[in-house]
Formats: C-alpha cells, structure tokens, sequence
C-alpha cells in the first residue's frame, strides 16, 4: 500500500483538504487572467476565462447572475 492518510490533496497547490477543483490559488488565477484579458481587450479570452471563473465561483463576472447547474441525470425506459 502507499502513503494514502485519508484526505485529497490539491494537484495545483499540492496542499491537503482540497482539490484542482476548489482550490482557491486556482481560482484566484482564474479571476486575475480573466481581468488581465478584459484590460487588454481580447475577446476570446475574455469569453475564456468568463466560464472559467462562472463555473468556480458559481458567478457569472461579465453579467454578475448567478450560473445556472443543469442536471445531467436522464431517465431511461427499458
């Protein structure tokens, strides 16, 4: 067996008690790329890191709305 001690550790940070996913470096460069791309003007990027940022924090940074989740979960009839 390794070295496994019961808790997730961050594979951006490399800090236990969170992932990629909830990182909060993560999401702080997230927010700081999409201001840098709104400042130069480059649209695709701008569009870019707007979803990236909208799916962190669950905040939409262009229009301020909350980001709506849709369900994945289909039923099938056999």
């Amino acid at each position: 067996m390794g070295n496994y001690n019961g808790t997730v550790t961050c594979g951006h940070c490399y800090q236990q008690g969170h992932n990629k996913r909830s990182c909060p470096r993560w999401t702080e460069r997230m927010q700081r790329a999409y201001q840098e791309a709104k400042d130069e003007g480059n649209a695709s990027h701008i569009e870019y890191y707007a979803a990236q940022v909208a799916k962190r924090t669950g905040i939409n940074p262009e229009t301020g709305e909350k980001r709506k989740i849709f369900s994945r979960v289909h039923m099938l009839r056999w």
